[in-house]
């Protein structure tokens, strides 16, 4: 799990930051668990997330770029973007069925 320290005070226990929902999922994906990733997206990924894929926490900095694919998606309201994400229903949840083309494929597919 990569983690580092992103605010220049004392921030909060690291402790209490690896009790979070994206600490947790990041730990059970390395402990076998290959869908812990793919549900934290499903329930809490934002249009940040998918755009840079580091989620901060109390002081912490929490990277899911290595969980992740990159896809170059055609939005409706968006244009042409480069998002991370597990799989492609994961971007669909964030951004829905309708505002995503149809042409939403993955180029990095190394993982």
């Amino acid at each position: 799990m990569k983690y580092w320290q992103f605010v220049n005070w004392e921030p909060a226990p690291i402790e209490s930051a690896l009790k979070s929902r994206v600490a947790v999922a990041i730990a059970a994906y390395e402990n076998g668990d290959k869908n812990a990733i793919k549900e934290y997206y499903r329930q809490s990924a934002t249009m940040e997330t998918l755009k840079n894929p580091v989620v901060k926490i109390g002081g912490w900095a929490f990277s899911l770029r290595e969980f992740c694919r990159v896809y170059w998606v055609k939005s409706r309201y968006y244009g042409i973007m480069e998002l991370y994400a597990p799989n492609k229903s994961a971007i669909y949840a964030v951004l829905g069925a309708v505002s995503c083309s149809k042409n939403c494929g993955g180029v990095n597919n190394e993982h």
